[in-house]
């Protein structure tokens, strides 16, 4: 198992400096013109509690991003999973609402890992 939490920001931006600056982290602009900070989970350890790390990166955030014509709309948190079975996923009211509350779009991925023998 290994879970990805990604937030993604949608920019014509050349490079991803002022978004970095403005939320307080470095990442790399990806090459299709997403900003993408990732997170990694690996087996094993402690939960992630993304939607609210996420939301807490943007909060009062939004207008400065607005400065750069970056909009709600133009911003997901991504939760890709790899799994070796079923798959399971639940998320509480509280952080649903409070994603609801701030606009911004959850996206979930799941891909069954290709490199586990399920023949046993």
């Amino acid at each position: 198992m290994k879970n990805f939490y990604e937030l993604h920001i949608d920019s014509q931006l050349s490079s991803s400096d002022p978004i970095d600056r403005i939320l307080n982290v470095n990442t790399d602009k990806r090459s299709d013109g997403r900003w993408c900070y990732t997170i990694t989970q690996e087996k094993g350890e402690p939960y992630y509690d993304f939607i609210n790390n996420f939301l807490d990166l943007l909060d009062g955030k939004y207008e400065q991003l607005l400065d750069l014509k970056i909009t709600k709309d133009d911003i997901a948190i991504w939760h890709i999973y790899i799994h070796d079975g079923q798959c399971n996923l639940e998320f509480d009211p509280q952080r649903m609402k409070r994603l609801g509350d701030a606009g911004i779009t959850l996206c979930i991925s799941c891909y069954q890992d290709e490199n586990i023998d399920y023949s046993n």
